[in-house]
């Protein structure tokens, strides 16, 4: 296990809340598309919300992709099997947005790296809010937490138009 650093603290991602996976479930059933790269990662995040269910399935895809390594570096990832390769690729283009050519370099720009658009149109990278301060950055990526396993519905106490619990 990973020791905890100092912004992991100030800034848990790897706590994510509960609707954080309705994110991958809207991408992991999306239609079959012409776009290789849109099915693999579709793949990837149906891999990644049932491990094991769909893992020919993954390996099929990564195994015919022939796109930018970026896509099967983050598949990997988020079915919590990426190599050190990966994590260093995923890292180095967090870092260095303009090694791709938009609209990628913006959505790594602000999406994954979290640079911060201005009142005057100027960018920020976040750093540039918690250096100043003495606080640690936060990283540019984190472990795939592991899945919740929620029990059935019948398991969870009954809640009032209130909130109050009936049972």
């Amino acid at each position: 296990m990973t020791e905890t650093t100092e912004a992991q603290q100030i800034w848990p991602l790897s706590k994510a809340p509960p609707w954080a996976a309705a994110r991958r479930a809207r991408l992991a059933f999306l239609s079959p598309s012409p776009d290789a790269t849109v099915n693999l990662i579709s793949a990837a995040c149906r891999e990644s919300l049932n491990p094991g269910k769909y893992s020919d399935e993954l390996r099929r895809a990564l195994r015919s992709y022939t796109g930018d390594p970026l896509w099967t570096a983050l598949a990997r990832h988020l079915v919590r099997k990426s190599t050190k390769a990966d994590r260093e690729l995923l890292i180095d283009l967090a870092q260095h947005p303009e090694k791709r050519e938009p609209p990628l370099k913006w959505g790594l720009q602000v999406i994954v790296r979290g640079d911060v658009m201005m009142p005057d149109d100027s960018i920020r990278p976040l750093d540039d809010f918690f250096v100043p301060y003495g606080l640690a950055t936060p990283p540019y990526l984190e472990d795939m937490p592991e899945e919740l396993q929620l029990g059935s519905f019948k398991d969870l106490p009954s809640i009032s138009k209130r909130g109050r619990r009936m049972s």
